[in-house]
């Protein structure tokens, strides 16, 4: 009787570890369907855009293509190098050494497609890629994460909605750059002029 009762309980432990099993991959493969049509139009924009068109007439192949729920992006220019974001719940993840330029162009296409595919067409979000300290003010909640470790990056590229585009990692124009200079030349006029009336009286 010990032993019915014994069967009984690792059974239904049994059939509950195979209910959550089953249920977190229904819940995954659910996830990654809503993440497939902006990963299969990032793939279509990086490899129509103008950065990629422009490598090719440099002779250097670059191709973007969907594996399985990952991004794969292939480089050849003489030395073949894949780059892997991989899928996780709706973002995509990938490691990058520092120093690479080239992987620095490829999340700036990935990055403006991303906000294409949600209607910005002004690319934007081009400018924050001028300058990686800028890419250090993002947080994932902003859509792009870089984190240091040694001489990689971690690189995190949310999906669901755009990356915001911070006014603090845009460049300064030329007009804005003057105005600020001539509102601070105003301060210091409107300064004088109270120390010199202070003074006459």
């Amino acid at each position: 009787m010990k032993n019915l009762y014994r069967i009984i309980f690792w059974g239904l432990i049994m059939a509950l570890c195979i209910a959550a099993g089953v249920l977190g991959v229904i819940r995954k493969n659910a996830g990654f369907s809503e993440s497939k049509a902006e990963i299969d139009y990032i793939v279509k924009s990086f490899n129509d855009s103008p950065e990629v068109k422009l490598y090719y007439q440099s002779g250097v192949l670059i191709t973007a293509n969907r594996d399985g729920k990952d991004l794969v992006i292939n480089y050849d220019g003489g030395d073949k190098v894949s780059y892997k974001l991989k899928y996780y719940n709706g973002y995509l993840q990938t490691t990058l050494n520092q120093n690479d330029a080239f992987a620095i162009v490829m999340l700036k296409v990935i990055a403006g497609s991303i906000n294409e595919y949600y209607g910005d067409n002004t690319r934007a979000i081009y400018s924050v890629f001028e300058d990686s300290s800028k890419l250090l003010l993002y947080t994932f909640n902003d859509g792009i994460e870089f984190s240091p470790v040694e001489n990689n990056y971690i690189v995190k590229l949310r999906l669901g909605k755009p990356i915001n585009v911070l006014s603090s990692a845009l460049p300064i124009s030329n007009n804005e750059e003057n105005q600020i200079t001539n509102e601070e030349n105003n301060e210091v006029n409107e300064e004088n002029v109270a120390t010199e009336e202070n003074n006459e009286n």
